[in-house]
C-alpha cells in the first residue's frame, strides 16, 4: 500500500495521491488507511499532552532552566553511566533542585527527580529576580532613549526641559518629573507615573486619573466632566499618540526602583 503511494508521489502521476487510492481499492485497505492516521493522531496528542504535564512552568521566584536540545535523558545521579529514567524535551522549563559541574538536579510533575547535562548549549538558564528587574530597567532606560533621541530632533532642551512652540501653544517634556506639559490659554500637565494630569485656566482647577478615570475639582462635577471630556482627553491622545510613533509605553519612561 505504501509503496503505491510513494510510487505515485515519485511520478506525480496523480495529485490527488490518497482520494485516488482510497476509491481504487478495496474497502478493508480504506478502513485501514484511516484507522493508521487515526492512531498516529492520538500518539501525537498523548505525547504532546505529556510533555506538557511534566513541565515545572516558569516560576519567577525560582531558579529555573529551559532544555534547549531536541532530547535529553534523565539519569539516577550527575553520571553519564547512571542509569535512564526518562527524557525532558525541548521547550520544557524545571526549576533547579541541585547543580554540580554542569549537571542539573530537577523534579518533573510527573514525579520523575533526577539529574540531566546542561552543558554545550543544551540547556537555557534563566535569571534570578534581582537580575530580571536589572534587565527590566535597561529595556526602560533603551526605551527613555528612544524617546530623547525624539525629542532632541524635534524640541529645543531649555532648563532641563524639551520645549516646542507650535501655533501659539507650548508643549514641554520633563524626563526628570515624568511631566508633560501643554501651555497656551490653558496650562495642562500630566505625569505619567502618577497618571495624574491637572488642568488649570485662571482659578479653575480640574485633576483626572487616566488609569482609574476619577475626577477631582471644586467646580461641579458636570462642567468638570466636559473639560476632561473635550480638553484633557485630546492631549492626553496626543502624548498618547507620540509613544505609539515610537512603539513605546508611559510604564518604559519610568525607571523603577530595585
Amino acid at each position: 500500500m505504501f509503496f503505491y503511494i510513494f510510487k505515485r508521489i515519485l511520478f506525480f502521476d496523480n495529485i490527488n495521491i490518497v482520494g485516488d487510492y482510497m476509491f481504487s481499492h478495496d474497502s478493508k485497505y480504506k478502513i485501514v488507511l484511516i484507522l493508521g492516521i487515526i492512531i498516529i493522531a492520538i500518539v501525537i496528542a498523548i505525547f504532546k499532552n505529556y510533555n506538557e504535564q511534566q513541565s515545572n512552568g516558569r516560576d519567577m521566584n525560582k531558579k529555573q532552566l529551559r532544555i534547549e536540545e531536541t532530547k535529553i535523558v534523565i539519569r539516577s545521579s550527575n553520571d553519564e553511566t547512571s542509569s535512564s529514567l526518562g527524557y525532558v524535551y525541548k521547550g520544557e522549563i524545571y526549576t533547579i533542585l541541585e547543580e554540580e559541574d554542569n549537571w542539573y538536579k530537577i523534579k518533573t510533575n510527573t514525579d520523575i527527580t533526577g539529574w540531566i547535562y546542561g552543558g554545550e548549549n543544551y540547556i537555557y538558564l534563566y535569571q534570578t529576580e534581582e537580575k530580571d528587574i536589572e534587565i527590566e530597567n535597561k529595556e526602560e532606560s533603551y526605551s527613555l532613549e528612544i524617546l530623547k533621541d525624539y525629542l532632541m530632533d524635534n524640541y529645543t532642551y531649555i532648563n532641563n526641559t524639551y520645549q516646542r512652540e507650535e501655533n501659539n501653544t507650548k508643549y514641554i517634556f520633563n524626563l526628570n518629573s515624568n511631566e508633560y506639559r501643554v501651555i497656551n490659554n490653558i496650562d495642562i500637565t500630566y505625569n505619567y507615573s502618577t497618571k495624574e494630569m491637572i488642568y488649570k485656566e485662571n482659578n479653575t482647577i480640574v485633576k483626572w486619573n487616566t488609569k482609574t478615570n476619577e475626577i477631582t475639582s471644586e467646580i461641579d462635577r458636570e462642567t468638570a466632566r466636559n473639560i476632561v471630556d473635550n480638553k484633557m482627553k485630546q492631549e492626553y491622545e496626543s502624548f498618547k499618540n507620540i509613544l505609539i510613533d515610537l512603539n513605546i509605553t508611559e510604564d518604559e519612561l519610568i525607571k523603577k526602583e530595585v
